[in-house]
């Protein structure tokens, strides 16, 4: 079998199927078509029946109930030894013997030992980190989510359960770690670039990281993950949030840290449970007078000197964009290391040049000294662009009166 064939076939055979194979209808058929003419009454291993296979070979079992890769039996298949010959069995056949193995290896497929909607995976990847889920029972739901983000992203993995690193409680997705590396050590060993539509279908999912991908955007149903307390998608392309994210009333920390943001939705404001909110390193230019109605993030930094909020390095240039509890927050103009996130430095906002518009003084405000300032130069004909206030390209009364009229404002 050539090696790419071994590979989609591994893929195929791994991933949870939803309806169980029946044993009598669907195996023993494909032991009479292909293996009881030489496993018959010799060789040592009959498969002309149930009981006959369970009872194994010379050598002893050739099943292994719910370890289809430690069954002699599928080892055999899958590598081409048998049947013997140019004569392998197909991709389907294999995929079925390593599902009915899985399962159990049971002679009736309703001996399932989960409930409907369920589906049972005995042998587990050691990456999974399994909480409370003894009974080895997966909710159907959160797989199909699963299998659709591999699909979606061309995924090599073989197995649901080896997408990352997943926590599962009492047969729900808890905790989900995405972060791209390219081991794949402590998350995903290639970039994502989609989430599925029905990734709202996680409702049991506490923890989300998604770093160092190239999402864009979010589902419409990402507003669904109700349950969401941790989510952290830094370091993506990420270009804006859906209108009813703040449905994510749970939500402690966000951390939007280094994408392409450009707005922020109102609904922000009803993340009463925010304690960290990092907006930094986007390209926001303004943002909802909403985000003040949060309590609990605008005094300071954590006994670790992180900051609670922090929204350096954006586009926040103009006041009446700006809600007061940012503009005048202390960490208005703070960000995070981008590789380690382990220290807060200055990073000011990108505005053009850096100026006020009639700032002539360069003081940070406009008074009555810049009024005088921009009469010389409209008087001696000299051009300062912190002047042209309506970029006419000459300094004259009409921007003086513009001035006056700001300032009077």
């Amino acid at each position: 079998m050539k090696g790419k064939t071994k590979t989609m076939i591994c893929f195929l055979l791994l991933i949870p199927l939803r309806a169980q194979v029946e044993y009598i209808s669907q195996i023993q058929p494909i032991f009479d078509a292909r293996c009881t003419d030489c496993h018959g009454n010799s060789a040592g291993l009959n498969l002309s029946s149930y009981n006959n296979l369970m009872a194994g070979s010379n050598n002893g079992d050739v099943v292994i109930p719910f370890d289809h890769a430690s069954s002699e039996l599928w080892q055999r298949v899958y590598s081409g030894q048998m049947p013997p010959g140019n004569n392998d069995l197909t991709d389907s056949q294999i995929n079925l013997i390593s599902q009915w193995i899985d399962e159990g290896a049971l002679p009736e497929a309703s001996s399932s030992p989960c409930e409907e909607g369920y589906t049972y995976i005995g042998s587990l990847p050691e990456m999974l980190v399994n909480i409370n889920n003894e009974d080895h029972c997966f909710f159907n739901g959160d797989l199909t989510v699963i299998d659709d983000l591999i699909t979606l992203n061309n995924l090599n993995y073989s197995h649901s359960l080896e997408v990352g690193v997943q926590s599962w409680n009492t047969s729900r997705l808890f905790s989900w770690v995405l972060t791209y590396t390219p081991n794949g050590s402590n998350g995903v060993n290639q970039q994502l670039t989609v989430l599925p539509e029905n990734i709202g279908g996680l409702t049991s999912l506490v923890s989300l990281y998604l770093e160092w991908n190239h999402i864009t955007i979010f589902p419409e149903s990402f507003s669904n993950l109700t349950n969401l307390s941790n989510l952290s998608i830094s370091n993506n392309l990420l270009i804006s949030l859906p209108d009813n994210f703040g449905n994510l009333a749970n939500l402690m920390f966000l951390d939007l840290g280094y994408n392409q943001i450009n707005s922020i939705p109102a609904s922000i404001g009803y993340l009463q449970n925010i304690m960290y909110l990092w907006l930094f390193n986007n390209q926001l230019i303004e943002l909802p007078e909403s985000i003040c109605n949060l309590t609990d993030i605008w005094e300071g930094t954590d006994p670790l000197g992180f900051p609670y909020f922090a929204s350096g390095c954006n586009q926040l240039c103009e006041s009446n964009l700006i809600p007061d509890c940012v503009e005048y927050n202390s960490n208005f103009e703070i960000s995070l290391d981008q590789v380690y996130y382990s220290f807060p430095f200055d990073c000011p906002q990108d505005c053009p040049d850096n100026y006020l518009s009639g700032d002539l003084n360069d003081d940070g405000i406009l008074n009555v000294l810049d009024i005088v300032l921009m009469v010389n130069l409209a008087l001696n004909g000299d051009y300062d662009e912190v002047a042209d206030i309506n970029s006419d390209g000459v300094i004259n009364i009409l921007d003086v009166v513009t001035l006056i009229n700001t300032i009077l404002n």
